[in-house]
């Protein structure tokens, strides 16, 4: 007899925020999918909920959590989803602000390809129709 064994003489401890564990045992808690956080001592992988702005993807097995639309992830850990800039949106999962797309009514940097003005009924102006320069200057 005896009974032993309760891990080597140290205590467990709760799984850290943004992990798991479902099964008994010594092992180590597993981590949340990228862009989820549960709170501590989580026993499955539900209790990880994706973070604001992000919605999760997948089925049961494998679930990913991917930026909503209008918002871009900050990193490759999807730490945080962003917003996009004003008069801009994107589709779900963008990784990058360049994903951001203007919306309908809005261009990048208010360029004009002419210079604003209708033409006038009736007035034919041979000048304007040979220069189609369009200028495609996105700073970065």
């Amino acid at each position: 007899g005896g009974g032993g064994g309760g891990g080597g003489g140290e205590a467990c401890t709760p799984c850290p925020n943004a992990t798991f564990k479902d099964t008994p045992g010594n092992g180590d808690c597993a981590a949340c999918p990228p862009g989820s956080g549960s709170p501590q001592q989580s026993d499955e992988l539900g209790d990880c909920r994706c973070i604001d702005n992000a919605l999760a993807v997948g089925t049961a097995g494998s679930v990913a959590c991917v930026c909503e639309s209008g918002f871009f992830a900050r990193d490759k850990a999807l730490s945080e989803c962003l917003p996009c800039p004003p008069l801009s949106t994107s589709y779900r999962n963008s990784t990058s602000v360049d994903d951001c797309l203007c919306v309908v009514g809005s261009s990048l940097g208010g360029n004009w390809t002419s210079n604003g003005t209708l033409p006038v009924p009736g007035l034919n102006s041979s000048s304007s129709s040979s220069s189609r320069s369009r200028s495609s200057s996105s700073p970065s």
